[in-house]
């Protein structure tokens, strides 16, 4: 494949997941944002090592 097409789809690919983070980063600071008004600052720091925990309460607090 041609040098620049292959750079081109490099950098999409890398935009795109640049991308993903930053939606992640701000999913996640809703959900902390959630649990601190809701009181539930405990459920912090397991949010941030438990993913099945964490996706129970994305559902929970209807955060997409």
């Amino acid at each position: 494949m041609c040098k620049a097409v292959e750079e081109w789809r490099q950098e999409e690919r890398d935009e795109g997941r640049e991308e993903g983070r930053m939606e992640g980063e701000d999913k996640l600071a809703r959900l902390i944002n959630a649990l601190i008004e809701s009181g539930r600052n405990n459920d912090i720091a397991k949010v941030s090592t438990d993913k099945e925990y964490r996706a129970h309460l994305y559902d929970e607090f209807n955060i997409t």
